[in-house]
């Protein structure tokens, strides 16, 4: 007995949202801004400018680390300096854990025809893996949430021994990535995605683990034996877009 084929076969990438790939780059950019327009103590701060520019330009993330590990500075603009890089290496540090998360195999792999193929019978452990992913992706957005925070961005300049006028510097700058900015509300936005595409995933990857008999894959494609199976499948994923 022949299967049924529906009219068009489910696709699992185009099914998918990727995101988060460009979440570093947009870092790199208001970094390179925020010491423009402000902290500029003599020569040296000012190639460090140059060398942070270099550096992110080139993808050169060895030499972003030694960056952020150094001090160029003195006397208080150099607690202003380690105050700022502080919290930049924490903000590169929450995006790198978050892209391991979207860049993970399973998460990244889950809906696709031929990874389903594959390990149509371990599903189950499939889905455990996006449960502990989706669980770090909310951690990670509370860490995200207070990296955006204008009280708790404050923290990294508390007990430095800074004058308001110093103080002003650091708040300047650092408002280049809290509050309204560009960056936090692209960065929410993102983390608002990641964890509606991962719990989709989990949803349906439970759908056709809970219906293993009726469906196939077949040339790298997803068939189901009835078109109901189908369109029930589909609205699993369509609601990636409403998230």
């Amino acid at each position: 007995m022949s299967k049924k084929q529906p009219e068009q076969p489910v696709r699992g990438r185009s099914s998918k949202v990727k995101i988060f790939s460009c979440a570093l780059i947009l870092v790199a950019a208001v970094f390179i801004g925020i010491f423009i327009n402000g902290v500029t103590a003599g020569s040296r701060f000012e190639n460090e400018i140059s060398a942070i520019n270099i550096a992110f330009a080139s993808n050169n993330t060895k030499k972003v680390d030694e960056i952020l590990d150094r001090t160029v500075s003195s006397g208080s603009y150099a607690k202003v300096e380690r105050s700022l890089k502080k919290y930049v290496r924490d903000l590169v540090d929450n995006i790198n854990d978050i892209n391991a998360v979207a860049e993970n195999d399973v998460v990244y792999s889950s809906l696709e025809a031929k990874y389903l193929g594959e390990n149509k019978e371990k599903l189950g452990e499939t889905i455990s893996s996006l449960t502990e992913s989706l669980k770090k992706v909310n951690a990670l957005s509370a860490d995200a949430e207070k990296l955006y925070n204008e009280s708790d961005v404050m923290n990294y300049i508390e007990g430095q021994d800074l004058n308001e006028d110093y103080r002003k510097i650091f708040t300047d700058n650092a408002k280049a990535f809290y509050g309204d900015s560009d960056l936090s509300a692209n960065y929410k936005n993102t983390l608002k995605l990641l964890r509606g595409s991962i719990a989709v995933e989990i949803e349906a990857v439970s759908f056709l683990n809970e219906r293993k008999n009726d469906w196939y894959v077949e040339n790298d494609e997803l068939n189901f034996k009835s078109e109901d199976l189908r369109n029930q499948y589909i609205k699993v994923l369509e609601k990636v877009a409403e998230n």
